[in-house]
Parts: C-alpha cells; sequence; structure tokens
C-alpha cells in the first residue's frame, strides 16, 4: 500500500496528475475469505507448486498457521509471551471502545484472551483480525492545491515499499530464512528506507499505525521500526507503551484487532485525523505520524505523514 501512495505523489509531482485517488475495498463473500486454507480460496488448486509444495500438503495452509511459526521463533529467541501478545489486543479493543465504527468495543483482560480459543498455537482467537467488509479512499493532491482544500491537508514525508528476503515463497518456505529475518515483521530496510527519506527517526514519532493483522507481528514492528531494541518488543508492551498515555501511542481507531481489517487503510485515515486534530483520541500535538501497511510474506511498505512545514 506504500507504493501505491509513493507511486500517487510522484504522478502529481512531475505533472502526469492533479489528483490521485488511493483507495481499497473488500468484500470476503464465501470462498474467497483469506482465512481459508490455501488452495481453498476461490477455487480449489489442483496441485501446490513451488516452496508450498514442501508445507501444504503437511498441513501447513492458512496465514494463521504460518504467522504462528514466526511467533513461536520469537518466543523462543527472545522470550516473548502470550502474555505480552494479549497486550496488543486489550491496547486495540481500549482504543476502539467508544469508536463508533469499531466492530470490537467490549475491553477485555488477559485471562479473557487466554480463554479464547486456540485457533494456531500459540495463537489464539483475540490474536486474530477479523476479516472485513469495507471501502476506504483519500486523495492525493499538490501542496498548493491542498492549502485552498476545506479541511487541513496531511503531508506525505516519506513513502516505501519493498520486499523482505522472504518475499513470494512467504513464511511456509521457513527452511531457507536466514533467523533475523524469520523472527520480525520484515519491515526493517523498510523502516531505514522511510527514516532517510522522511529525514526523522523513532524519536520524532508522536504516533504510530500499525498493522496489526496477527499480535505477535505488532511486537516485531515495534522492533524493525527501532522504536524498541530487537528482542523487547514484548516488555515494551507489557510496560503499558502503546496507549494514548504512552510515549507513542499504537492504533488509537482500534487497529485491524478491533475497528476493521481494511488493510491498513483505516490506518492511513486515522493518521490523518490525528494530524488534522480531529481524532477521537488524539495525540496533542501531533505532527509526525508513522503508518505501517503490512507485515509479513509479501513486499511491506510504510507512509510517514506530517502536518504542514
Amino acid at each position: 500500500m506504500g507504493g501505491a501512495f509513493a507511486n500517487a505523489a510522484m504522478a502529481v509531482a512531475t505533472g502526469q496528475a492533479e489528483y490521485v485517488v488511493v483507495h481499497k475495498v473488500m468484500t470476503m463473500e464465501g470462498a474467497g475469505r483469506y482465512g481459508q486454507a490455501f488452495g481453498q480460496i476461490g477455487q480449489a488448486a489442483p496441485t501446490t507448486a513451488g516452496p508450498m509444495a514442501f508445507s501444504v500438503p503437511y498441513g501447513l495452509q492458512s496465514p494463521g498457521q504460518m504467522f504462528a511459526l514466526a511467533a513461536r521463533r520469537h518466543m523462543h529467541r527472545f522470550g516473548s509471551t502470550t502474555e505480552h501478545f494479549a497486550e496488543v489486543t486489550i491496547n486495540a479493543r481500549r482504543m476502539a471502545h467508544t469508536n463508533p465504527e469499531a466492530r470490537f468495543r467490549d475491553l477485555i483482560t488477559v485471562d479473557d484472551h487466554h480463554s479464547s480459543r486456540m485457533i494456531a498455537d500459540p495463537l489464539r482467537l483475540f490474536d486474530f483480525c477479523m476479516e472485513t467488509d469495507y471501502g476506504c479512499a483519500v486523495v492525493i493532491t499538490s501542496a498548493e492545491r491542498a492549502r485552498d482544500l476545506r479541511h487541513p491537508p496531511a503531508y506525505i514525508r516519506a513513502a516505501a515499499a519493498m520486499a523482505p528476503y522472504r518475499y513470494g515463497g512467504a513464511l511456509m518456505s521457513f527452511y531457507n530464512h536466514p533467523d533475523d529475518d524469520f523472527a520480525s515483521s520484515g519491515q526493517a530496510e523498510v523502516a531505514k528506507a522511510l527514516y532517510r527519506l522522511g529525514g526523522v527517526g523513532p524519536a520524532e514519532l508522536d504516533a504510530a499505525m500499525i498493522y496489526d493483522h496477527f499480535t505477535p507481528m505488532v511486537l516485531m514492528s515495534l522492533e524493525d521500526f527501532q522504536i524498541c531494541p530487537k528482542g523487547e518488543g514484548g516488555p515494551y508492551v507489557a510496560d503499558g507503551n502503546l496507549g494514548l498515555e504512552g510515549p507513542l501511542p499504537v492504533n488509537t481507531h482500534g487497529g485491524n484487532l478491533a475497528e476493521a481489517y481494511a488493510h491498513g487503510m483505516n490506518h492511513v485515515e486515522e493518521a490523518v485525523r490525528q494530524l488534522r486534530g480531529t481524532a477521537r483520541l488524539q495525540v496533542p500535538d501531533a505532527e509526525t505520524v508513522l503508518v505501517i501497511c503490512g507485515a509479513g510474506p509479501a513486499p511491506s511498505s510504510g507512509i510517514i505523514l506530517g502536518r504542514a512545514p
């Protein structure tokens, strides 16, 4: 998604377009559900080829299963726990509690998280986002045109997209991943590019909208974006740092886990609201907001948005 914003910004900057709409729409009906096993999405696949031939025939077939492997590896290497995972979804529910647009507004506890059914060990029901039918859109234009519009604009300070080492083979081809890449969100290079292009570092961020389709990936994104040291994502969230009163509020709308799984486009919209000062849970004087778009086996991306210079 960050790549779409980069392309749109370049089209406007080079005069190829005056206005560009970046949108994302999804209707997940029937066989189109992402949570199904591979080979069952859309229509049955007669064969399984490539890296997945080493995993799918043996039962490793769904996104939840493959992200469970990365979660377990992070637990093994760094001591992260299911209590840490619970803190991520507890924060999402807390942020969404008064959000009328959120699907899940009930507050939960660690015990509630642990009581939810196991889906793909160590991931439980409350570690998963819920598939959502949705539509989101933003308009990108030049800074000069934006000054005359009705609402204050948010400025694209940086946008970047790239593929981690495991692109193509997905997390299922775990047999050939460097360990540092496997026990991560695959976003370290995206983070470096964003900070370089935006001229900011993690200390300058006022809020972060982190792609949270599975709770452990939030811990790993915090590490890849240098918001906390490698391996310390668990203790970081356990200390309450994700909340509105923390040093870097995360997913103030509820994120994928509580508001809606809109593939991160709702993260962009919340970042814009924070910069305009119109967010429901407003971060005081927010000037720079990070949006992390995607995590895991596909190209990852990100955007840094800012207020008027």
